[in-house]
Order: C-alpha cells, then sequence, then structure tokens
C-alpha cells in the first residue's frame, strides 16, 4: 500500500510533463486510450469510496489489468513493427506487465536491437508513455535504455534517457540504489547538470515522501546541478531534495537542514503557472519538515532544563508524529 501512495505521489509531482501522444486514430494510441479511460475510471471511484469495504470492491471490480493492455500491445507490434508506436507499445508492455507472457515477448523483442538502435527522442517518448498510477518496480528495460544513452555522448537528448533510468530507483527501501541508477546518475551530472530535463531525477533523491537511505551520497551531484541549472522546475525539486536529505543526515544538520526549508518556501512561492502545482505541495511539505525540526528542538531544550535524562512530552509526540508520517517510514537516517 505505502509504494502505491508513493507512486501516486509521484505521477502528481511530475504533472507538470506532457505526454507526448501518437496521431489520432494510430491503433496502438487507441489502446493506450483504452486504458486511460479505464485507469481514469478506476481513480475516480476509489477516490469517492467512503469505506474500506467500497474501496475492496472498487479494487475487484473497476481495476484495470495491465496484462491485458499489454497482450494487446505486443500483438499489434509484432503485426505491425514498424510503426512508430510500436516502440511504445513494447515498452509499455514490459514496464507495466513484465511477468507476462506479453510482457516477456516485449522485452525479448526489445533486447533484439530495438532499443539499442532507437532516436534518443523516440525511445524517450516511448518510455514517458509509460507512466501509470499503477505500483510501480525496478524495470527490466533499465540497463538497455541506460546503454543507449551511453551511446549518445553530449547528446541533450539522453538527459532524458538517463533521468528515466535513475527514476527506476524512486520509492526503493533498499538500503543500496541499483547500479544501474549509480551509473546513470554519474553520467547525467558530468554532461547534462544544466538540463531542463532532470527535475524527476531529484525527486527521486527528495520528495513530499523523503529521502532513501543512500540519498547522501549524492548530496554533490544536487550541488552540481544548483550550481549550475537555470530551469525553474529542476531549481525546485533539487533544493527540495537538498534539504530533506541533509534532514536525513543526523543531528548535528538538522539546524542547516531547517535553513534550507525556510529558503526553499522563500523562493519558491507558486508564482509559475506552469508548476504551481509542485511548488504548492513541496512548500506544504517544507512547512510540515520545518515545524519538524522545530518541535524536536523545543523538545531538546525543555528536556535539559527539566534535567531529565528522558525525552520531554513534546519530544515523545514528535516521536510518534514522525513514526508514521511518510517521510520517516521511508527512511532511517542516521543520527
Amino acid at each position: 500500500m505505502k509504494m502505491r501512495y508513493l507512486h501516486i505521489a509521484f505521477a502528481v509531482a511530475m504533472a507538470a510533463v506532457a505526454f507526448v501522444a501518437l496521431k489520432p486514430g494510430d491503433p496502438f494510441e487507441q489502446i493506450l486510450s483504452d486504458w486511460g479511460a479505464a485507469e481514469n475510471a478506476y481513480m475516480a471511484a476509489l477516490g469517492r469510496a467512503k469505506t474500506a469495504d467500497a474501496r475492496r470492491r472498487i479494487e475487484a471490480e473497476l481495476k484495470p489489468q495491465p496484462a491485458l493492455y499489454a497482450a494487446r500491445l505486443v500483438d499489434l507490434a509484432e503485426a505491425r513493427p514498424d510503426d512508430r508506436g510500436a516502440l511504445t507499445g513494447l515498452c509499455w508492455a514490459v514496464v507495466n506487465a513484465p511477468e507476462t507472457d506479453a510482457g516477456r515477448r516485449a522485452l525479448a523483442l526489445l533486447k533484439d536491437e530495438r532499443i539499442a538502435r532507437a532516436d534518443p527522442k523516440a525511445l524517450g517518448d516511448a518510455l514517458e508513455r509509460t507512466r501509470t498510477s499503477m505500483p510501480r518496480r525496478p524495470s527490466s528495460l533499465a540497463p538497455l535504455v541506460l546503454a543507449r544513452a551511453s551511446r549518445c555522448f553530449g547528446d541533450p537528448r539522453a538527459a532524458r534517457l538517463l533521468t528515466w533510468v535513475c527514476v527506476n530507483d524512486f520509492g526503493s527501501d533498499r538500503p543500496e540504489e541499483s547500479p544501474t541508477f549509480a551509473e546513470a546518475a554519474d553520467m547525467l551530472t558530468d554532461q547534462f547538470a544544466d538540463s531542463p530535463d532532470i527535475s524527476n531525477f531529484c525527486e527521486v533523491l527528495g520528495s513530499v515522501n523523503g529521502s532513501p537511505t543512500w540519498g547522501g551520497k549524492y548530496e554533490n551531484h544536487l550541488r552540481l546541478i544548483l550550481e549550475m541549472n537555470r530551469t525553474r522546475l529542476v531549481r525546485c525539486t533539487a533544493s527540495y531534495a537538498m534539504a530533506s536529505i541533509v534532514q536525513g543526515a543526523g543531528e548535528l544538520r538538522q539546524e542547516e537542514a531547517a535553513q534550507l526549508y525556510e529558503q526553499f518556501i522563500q523562493d519558491f512561492d507558486a508564482s509559475d503557472p506552469a508548476i504551481v502545482r509542485v511548488e504548492r505541495n513541496l512548500v506544504a511539505s517544507a512547512r510540515s519538515q520545518l515545524a519538524i525540526i522545530r518541535s524536536r528542538r523545543l523538545g531538546g531544550e525543555s528536556s535539559r532544563r527539566d534535567g531529565r535524562s528522558g525525552a520531554s512530552p513534546v519530544a515523545e509526540a514528535q516521536e510518534d508524529l514522525t513514526s508514521t508520517h511518510p517521510r520517516y517510514a521511508l527512511r532511517a537516517g542516521p543520527g
């Protein structure tokens, strides 16, 4: 359940990026449109549900099954391999139905030089269409996409591909990042720290749901992005991720984290209509985290004044809050 909410939150944060649709009337587009309609109906019904029983009934009756759409897409791609939509259909099947027969067939086709010789923009557009509100999982496409991006040295279109590879680690509760993330992150900041297409990379390192336990390794990557990048959305997500990582670095850096959150609230005031929703969500989260830091600080001072070795009532209450807060459920920072 936690991973589903993480994915939905991330999908909301990425709302500023538009999908690149195929041509109207394209048969692949029709299948994706059918999926989108079913997914929207399911999410709308889930949002109206008032009880756990109602949600379970909606899950059973309305939740779309990716396997059905993947089978249609792969059958079509095998029949029309040269169509522009074939790459999109195969990628969708691998990402959203990897354990099905259709997903395995799609992966075999993509491994057979389909991704290796794909135009970087076309591949980026295809990967963009694989997003759904369903739970994400690391995709077996990531190594193939990374290999394709590595052959686009200096090509700005590769930034989208590298970012997609990194997004595969979003919401991970593993103690270490994946090797593909590490390689893609280094390549991305080495070549594309000033790219307008890397905001989602920053969100992997810190979002409203916190930072991964290994996020601190990439603090310098964020610093380089903030030094070089002038795109507001990228600076917004990188600034928040930086504050999140510092907050998770232990008690000695809490004051620094508070200052970063305060600066973030000042800098990103939802004045840009293009990303107003993203900024509002992150500012609200920044205020919440700032309150947590201040409350802990007050609790510590109260405990010292009273001469008690245990936590103060304020600190105890705050500990109860943070133990159930999505941010701290996702990561357990040192200190």
